[in-house]
């Protein structure tokens, strides 16, 4: 990898030289040749087949064969076969608004803000609600700041997701009712049956004005964990998923009928088709070894890699995760 990624050898080179100089490093050069027959008689097939296929479906393709298809799918999709939505998380988010680069000058309100987002995005995460459950005039407000074809992803109330939450950040109602302690936080396990029906009751219906406008896109619970105590991911996948399903239920009776569809991506899923190392969202832990000029590894933290053009601006690169968009910010200023 080293002579690869420093361009002192091409990648087919140092696949095939490397392997046959530790071969013979091995003391396997007696049966060498034999063994890289053999693999050539099994890759030879598999080879063959797929040059036959990628030249058998272009010549389908050139000759138009698959025209008619075509047409009948963006005919029955109404010329949009795949439309990707693109929004930020949060339309308020400190740095967004300290640049002065998105919003205009006279956007100077939450509420303006709001309204100038929505003309620009077709979609948001509002991220405020996993701090507090936001109320229903709130959510109200944000149904009439945005168009009728507007979507708000909201994410679940921290406490929901198992994490520390602060008596002060309840409304004055609910926080009486939480028992006697000298902890600065509390966890979902430290609430009373009956009090945690009341809280998932007022986040329910907190987001009623926006499910009634239909204007609710996606409920965000964050931070499941890569590895399981004692199951795996490809198990347990479908048992949380109906666990999840039934708990909202007990909160929201005609919950499961409205479902029309359920799609379950654990942390392994993320890893294996975003490529998310342990489905983690900044693209690998923040841990020592993965900080400042050593993320994602000496010699990129500077956001330029070896191939000519392409840069690195996610959260897996020096500024790491979170919604400061530093990465992207450094990553435009080498690239410019």
């Amino acid at each position: 990898m080293y002579l690869i990624m420093t361009k002192r050898m091409s990648a087919l080179i140092a696949l095939i030289l490397i392997p046959t100089i530790f071969a013979l490093i091995g003391g396997f050069y007696a049966g060498l040749g034999a063994m890289m027959l053999d693999g050539v008689k099994k890759l030879a097939p598999t080879g063959v087949m797929l040059t036959f296929s990628i030249l058998y479906f272009g010549l389908m393709i050139d000759a138009g064969l698959f025209d008619p298809l075509v047409r009948f799918i963006l005919r029955m999709v109404r010329g949009d076969p795949l439309k990707v939505l693109v929004g930020t998380a949060s339309w308020s988010d400190k740095s967004l608004v300290a640049s002065k680069k998105f919003y205009p000058q006279e956007a100077r309100t939450p509420e303006a803000r709001l309204r100038f987002y929505a003309t620009q995005f077709p979609l948001v995460e509002v991220d405020t609600s996993y701090y507090a459950i936001p109320t229903s005039e709130t959510a109200q407000a944000w149904v009439d700041r945005t168009p009728a074809h507007f979507t708000l992803n909201v994410k679940a109330f921290r406490l929901f997701t198992g994490h520390a939450t602060s008596p002060s950040v309840l409304p004055p109602d609910l926080r009486a009712e939480l028992p006697k302690t000298d902890k600065a936080t509390f966890y979902f396990k430290d609430v009373p049956p009956d009090l945690r029906d009341q809280i998932w009751q007022r986040f329910k219906a907190a987001l009623a004005p926006l499910r009634e406008a239909g204007k609710l896109g996606m409920v965000h619970f964050q931070f499941a964990p890569y590895t399981l105590r004692h199951a795996s991911w490809d198990d347990a996948g479908a048992v949380v998923q109906q666990r999840a399903i039934d708990t909202l239920a007990q909160y929201a009776p005609a919950f499961k009928s409205s479902i029309k569809h359920v799609h379950t991506i654990t942390p392994r899923d993320l890893e294996a088709t975003y490529g998310l190392s342990e489905g983690d969202l900044n693209h690998g832990q923040l841990i020592l070894d993965q900080m400042f000029f050593m993320r994602p590894l000496p010699g990129w933290s500077n956001h330029k890699t070896p191939i000519e053009g392409l840069y690195l601006c996610g959260s897996g690169v020096h500024g790491g995760g979170g919604i400061s968009g530093s990465s992207g910010r450094n990553a435009a200023r080498i690239a410019k």
